[in-house]
């Protein structure tokens, strides 16, 4: 899998009025943007866009590490 240089940005919510975004390689056809555009609307329930929207897992099933050097300091930044 190549690393994707160029991407764009979707909104994959059904509800014009309500933005999730994604972004898909810019390098995609128009016909392969459709289908991915259709896929993540189909599935948005699926997907979880914000902390808030995965309230309530597990840590123990899943949770995000982020590995860094001793010697680095850490800054926290708001969610």
């Amino acid at each position: 899998m190549a690393n994707i240089l160029k991407t764009m940005l979707v909104n994959i919510y059904r509800d014009p009025n309500i933005v999730e975004n994604i972004f898909i390689g810019a390098y995609c056809t128009p016909k392969e943007v459709t289908i991915y555009i259709n896929l993540f609307k189909y599935f948005c329930d699926v997907f979880a866009c914000s902390y808030k929207e995965i309230l309530g897992i597990d840590p123990n099933i899943i949770q995000n590490v982020i590995k860094a050097y001793k010697y680095v300091k850490l800054i926290l930044h708001k969610l």
